[in-house]
């Protein structure tokens, strides 16, 4: 019987140390890409600052994921002889990614260093979100 709670406790001890351990981590992960602001605001919402930031991760997140798409689109209405257009269209959907990467870290500086800064544009339409 000891050595059941023996286990026991030692189970508890770890859920303890991993949620510590998860709540030191969320914070990182508000810039993840297309997912990761989903987890700050679910887990944080006492936050106000972390909250700002899952906000500019969830527009960021959804204008990239909306550009791709509608580019993606437009190349199954480019006719079979139309391969060039294909493929500048293809970079234009590639360099957005790109893009959406390079203001991802930058949020992500931003919020490493505890700046309530957003980012160029998107500043714009995160301010319209009410949290």
């Amino acid at each position: 019987m000891v050595f059941i709670k023996e286990k026991v406790e030692l189970i508890k001890n770890k859920t303890a140390l991993l949620k510590e351990k998860l709540q030191q981590v969320i914070p990182y992960i508000a810039y993840f890409p297309f997912i990761g602001w989903f987890f700050p605001m679910c887990f944080r919402k006492d936050d106000r600052f972390l909250l700002y930031h899952s906000v500019q991760g969830f527009v960021l997140a959804a204008f990239f994921f909306i550009v791709s798409t509608l580019l993606y689109f437009i190349t199954a209405f480019i006719p079979a002889g139309g391969g060039i257009f294909k493929f500048v269209i293809v970079m234009l959907i590639y360099a957005g990614y790109f893009i959406y990467f390079v203001f991802a870290i930058i949020g992500t500086v931003f919020m490493l260093q505890k700046l309530e800064k957003g980012i160029p544009f998107f500043e714009k339409l995160t301010s319209r979100i009410q949290i």
